[in-house]
């Protein structure tokens, strides 16, 4: 819902900050932007497993192993598609 809201106001402010100046225009996205870092940054924990001291360290064939496991997965992959075209759809 907050994308839906987003993509409805977000271009009538951005006209309108780039009728008074493209300058505001900018400072207003850079301030938004810095402001959406900080935010994640802050409040989102991380979410990466810590590693148990003595673990071998995975190779680099291990970690794309790991990817050819995500994509044999038929269900996994056909969402993902279907989720490709209605953002397509919708971003068109």
């Amino acid at each position: 819902m907050a994308f839906n809201i987003s993509a409805a106001i977000g271009p009538a402010i951005g006209g309108f900050l780039a009728a008074r100046s493209y300058l505001l225009l900018f400072l207003a996205d850079a301030a938004i932007s810095l402001l959406t870092v900080v935010w994640w940054f802050l409040l989102l924990p991380e979410s990466k497993p810590e590693t148990h001291p003595g673990a071998r360290r995975e190779s680099i064939g291990q970690t794309f192993a790991g990817y050819g496991q995500v994509f044999r997965n038929t269900a996994f992959m056909l969402f993902l598609g279907a989720v490709m075209l209605e953002v397509f759809t919708y971003l068109n």
